[in-house]
């Protein structure tokens, strides 16, 4: 038997709700060759042999029909497809030489999803045709460009479309149209002989059979060519269930579910197309044909859980299987609790079904995908750098898989969709988006829509929802009312949904959520672009709304100047009143915003109400959106709004002065008492292992043998967090130390700011015992902080460890490396060559809170090894990139950012810059060195500073840019009104 051929196995029943896979592929038993299939039309002549009187289909017998399905069988089924192939021949619709072993003439098909679309269907393949299978939803510009890229000069449609076929017959003048054959006409009695046109080969399975295409969010839709054995090899996953279906058949998730039907002898009744598909119609068309199967996209699944007739009819199916998108959690949640069995589909045209989540009785995780046995071969989980997604991609030898867009791994096929890995269910995969779907904010930071728009379009007023944002400094959404929100203004929409945006917030990372100003409503009615899944085209939904996103910004960055006159104390007692409103309750006016929980949604949300609310006597504009980070507490922020608004001279905090203050303040340590504990090897803590350098210094660390303990402390809530937050972030740069060194690890949850650090007393009695270094890397990067916001937590902290070192019951003091920045000396006015020694003035700090607190820092570093004789060192740090290995480098850079602007864009800018970076693990490296944990290193030497930076630049210009080109890169270069700012030339000395 040829290896393209498929051997139709027997159907079987079951009687309770499916939880495990029950899919079939190829019969393992021997089968006469008239039971093999090449070909689509195969399937069906075998079924009306095999199976002459078991109903196949379900179609309403009116236009406007819910209750009146009539049932048609495989032997009426293969007769429409005879009555209607003898009809198409008689119109001139003919073959090509049948014999002929080149590729099969391509007839388009644009028609909704009847009964006569199912005719035609099959009496195309019965001719010997590939079909192209069009969206209904098309315009004549793809339509033209689909029928160029298959070579199709035919189209068989209905009259409706005919405004349609005009343009695109303007554009293809030799296109020949076709009206759709009527059922009076190919139901009628036929003449014997059977019609035949072409035969059954095992070279006929390797020709397309149907090309359907992509949705075209990106662009043109691209065809995608399907053979038949890649399609029959598809349909043998099928259910031997009794189903309803509410996907178009030009859809390849429809044609595969009613083919899968075909296969398993089961019927499938179809939803009336002409009806729209409202919870009502849904619940009464099923309730009428009672499925055991359901197939549809989640937005049906919304429709009918909107009320307890529809959980209802859900519930009575034994599987409910969605597919097309992702299924809000909330929606899921709430079926699987009602006992709905819902199992997740996940696939590509291109690829057909990869995975469901069916599952073992009892697992309610539905919202996971599972990997089959067959397809592990051939899947290959890549995770996306600097991220926890994975994108699906699969490998060459997939039968289904029709065609490929990557070489590496070479051959395969890349789905551009992202998941995520179950914490504990090995195997198991939640959708998270498109890689094309993240919304980048002008700062850099990845908005995830997919968990937001999925939470808020579970509520009963909203049909659609739409995360927009990017190159914007903050998201935000519009939402397309639902039939419920009839008679309701915008602002009563917008109160009424609100909640489920609120309730939203609390799952996102805090640059990802919505103030309830960026909330947009469009008109009822309003047709947006989808695909037919129901799914948001992303790229033409923001163009299309672009005037209503604009308004929203333009409303929300220049509100109208408030009223409200305060004197100072009233600005605070104000102040604090709204950062409550906001969720932060302030213990008082000199309580520092960020360290309080002030993230930049708060910010801007503050920003937005101080300029509606407050008067400003016309200075409003000078008012900065960051105005709560450059103003670190609610005592200096009323001071500053005050100033703005009597035009008197605004007390402006000096940084150096709060600098110098910090420095003297944390300079203070108790001396080391000497004691006589034995430490036997080195016992380590490490921070920072949840950011790229401290996860390569841990992944570096743990195979030295003299090191026997490293203490990892982690900001969470509890050492069993701390553990995992630790295994994530080596996980997600493929830095995989065995279980035997991972063994030496223990994480802690700590609070930096506390004298204990957050650890108990058992804990710091051990450490005191053994500790031998710290090595802290842990420190916030966020340039919007002033300096005094790095105390409490950062500043502060690094005292706390300093003293800790001080308090060993050992010999000596546990040695301390400070990880700090080249930016530190970033300020030093120019020509400048800085040496390894302690930077001379406060002001020669880069201009922003991070460097300056890195070098108040410095200074309490060099006083703890001047002063009380603790081997403290400062490891001055450059630019680092990503490792050497595999090259994770953070996407939210500014430098990933700018290079990928080169794909988003095409260009990327001409920089005077000559840049030195290093890197990760080879930083990471260099730590290791100078603290003396890989090699010896003499405990006196006066260094108490070294640069780990890259001695040799390199030109951005002329030699980076080259380098991109060679790389595969196509971008044009921009000139630059200015470089980069804060580029330092620093020497080694030893």
């Amino acid at each position: 038997m040829s290896s393209a051929a498929l051997t139709l196995p027997a159907a079987h029943a079951h009687d309770k709700p499916i939880y495990a896979s029950s899919t079939t592929t190829t019969a393992p038993e021997e089968s006469k060759d008239s039971d093999v299939l090449y070909t689509i039309n195969d399937l069906l002549v075998h079924r009306a042999r095999t199976a002459p009187d078991v109903p196949l289909v379900a179609y309403p017998a009116s236009e406007s029909g819910l209750t009146d399905y009539v049932q048609y069988t495989a032997r009426m089924l293969d007769g429409f497809a005879e009555g209607a192939a003898r009809a198409y021949l008689r119109l001139g619709l003919v073959p090509g030489d049948p014999f002929d072993a080149g590729e099969r003439t391509v007839v388009a098909l644009l028609a909704p999803s009847n009964i006569d679309y199912i005719a035609t269907l099959f009496a195309l393949q019965r001719l010997g045709f590939s079909v192209l299978l069009l969206s209904n939803r098309l315009s004549a510009h793809a339509i033209a460009a689909l029928l160029t890229s298959t070579n199709c000069t035919t189209i068989i449609t209905t009259p409706p479309f005919a405004p349609l076929l005009t343009a695109v017959q303007a554009a293809k003048p030799a296109l020949r149209t076709f009206t759709i054959i009527p059922k009076h006409t190919y139901a009628a009695k036929q003449p014997q002989p059977r019609l035949t046109v072409h035969r059954s080969t095992p070279t006929e399975a390797a020709k397309v059979a149907f090309i359907v295409h992509s949705s075209g969010s990106t662009g043109l839709p691209k065809p995608i060519f399907q053979t038949h054995a890649a399609c029959l090899f598809n349909y043998s996953s099928s259910f031997p269930l009794r189903g309803f279906i509410t996907l178009p058949l030009y859809h390849n998730h429809g044609i595969s579910s009613f083919m899968r039907a075909v296969f398993s002898r089961n019927v499938i009744a179809f939803f009336n197309p002409n009806l729209p598909l409202t919870g009502a119609n849904l619940a009464t068309a099923m309730e009428h044909t009672r499925p055991q199967i359901f197939y549809g996209v989640p937005y049906a699944l919304k429709v009918l859980a909107e009320t307890p007739r529809g959980v209802a009819v859900l519930r009575a199916c034994r599987l409910v299987l969605f597919g097309g998108s992702s299924c809000p959690d909330e929606l899921g949640d709430r079926l699987v609790a009602a006992g709905v069995n819902l199992v997740g589909h996940y696939g590509a045209t291109e690829t057909g079904q990869l995975m469901t989540s069916f599952r073992p009785a009892g697992d309610d995780a539905w919202n996971y995908v599972r990997v089959p046995k067959a397809l592990e071969p051939y899947l290959l989980m890549d995770r996306v750098a600097g991220s926890d997604a994975y994108e699906v991609v699969v490998r060459d030898g997939w039968k289904a898989k029709v065609c490929s867009n990557a070489d590496e791994p070479p051959n395969s096929f890349r789905t551009r969709d992202l998941f995520v890995k179950h914490a504990t269910i090995e195997g198991a995969w939640k959708y998270l988006g498109r890689i094309d779907d993240r919304v980048t904010l002008v700062n850099g930071e990845k908005v995830l829509p997919i968990p937001i728009e999925g939470r808020v379009r579970e509520h009963p007023l909203v049909r659609e929802c739409v995360v927009f944002g990017i190159g914007k400094s903050v998201p935000g959404i519009l939402l397309i009312p639902s039939e419920h929100a009839v008679g309701m203004s915008d602002d009563e929409i917008r109160d009424s949904v609100w909640p489920a945006v609120e309730d939203a917030n609390t799952r996102a990372e805090s640059f990802s959520q919505i103030s309830k100003e960026m909330v947009g409503v469009v008109a009822r009615g309003v047709d947006y672009p989808s695909t037919d899944k129901g799914t948001v085209i992303r790229a033409a939904f923001y163009k299309q709304f672009e005037p209503e996103i604009s308004a929203i910004y333009a409303a929300f960055e220049n509100t109208a100047e408030g009223t409200l006159v305060l004197d100072i104390p009233g600005l605070e007692a104000f102040l604090l009143s709204l950062f409550k409103e906001t969720g932060v309750e302030l213990e008082s006016t000199t309580s520092d915003f960020f360290l309080a929980g002030v993230d930049s949604l708060r910010a801007i949300s503050v920003w937005n109400k101080l300029k509606k609310t407050l008067s400003f006597n016309g200075n409003s504009g000078k008012l900065s959106q960051i105005v709560v980070f450059e103003q670190p507490n609610v005592q200096c922020l009323a001071r500053y709004l005050y100033a703005l608004r009597t035009g008197s001279e605004i007390d402006v905090v000096d940084d150096i002065e709060v600098m110098q203050r910090l420095v003297e303040k944390y300079s203070v340590f108790d001396p080391h008492v000497p004691g006589n504990a034995v430490v036997d090897g080195e016992t380590v803590i490490l921070t920072g292992t949840t950011g790229s350098l401290g996860a390569h210094v841990l992944a570096q660390i743990l195979p030295l043998e003299n090191v026997k303990r490293v203490y990892c402390l982690v900001r969470a809530p509890s050492p069993a967090e701390a553990l995992a937050r630790v295994h994530a972030s080596l996980a997600q740069r493929s830095l995989q130390p065995p279980p035997a060194q991972l063994s030496k690890v223990t994480a802690l949850p700590s609070d930096f700011s506390r004298a204990d650090l957050g650890l108990d007393a058992a804990t710091l009695t051990q450490l005191r015992n053994t500790l031998t270094a710290v090595v802290h890397s842990a420190w916030a990067v966020n340039f919007n902080m002033g300096v005094a916001s790095f105390e409490t937590h950062h500043i502060a902290g690094a005292h706390n460890f300093l003293q800790l070192c001080l308090s060993v019951r050992t010999p000596r003091p546990a040695r301390f490396f400070f990880c700090s920045s080249i930016s530190a000396a970033a300020g030093t006015p120019l020509p400048a060559r800085i040496g390894e020694t302690q930077v001379p003035e406060l002001a020669h700090a880069q201009g922003m809170g991070y460097a300056r607190s890195k070098l108040v820092t410095e200074r309490i570093v060099g006083a703890a090894a001047g002063g009380v004789g603790v081997h403290a060192r400062v490891l001055r740090i450059g630019q680092i990139v990503g490792d050497s290995r595999v090259g994770v480098w953070s996407g939210t850079e500014a430098i990933p950012l700018m290079i990928r602007s080169a794909v988003t864009l095409g260009v990327l800018p001409d920089l005077d810059e000559t840049p030195s970076w290093m890197p990760v693990d080879t930083v990471a490296q260099a730590i290791l060195e100078l603290s003396g944990l890989s090699c010896p290193l003499p405990q006196d030497t006066p260094t108490t500073v070294y640069h780990v930076l890259n001695p040799r630049v390199f030109s951005w210009t002329h030699d980076l840019l080259p380098a991109l080109r060679a790389a595969g890169l196509d971008f044009d270069v921009v000139r630059s009104a200015s470089g980069c700012s804060g580029c330092v030339t620093a020497t080694r000395t030893l």
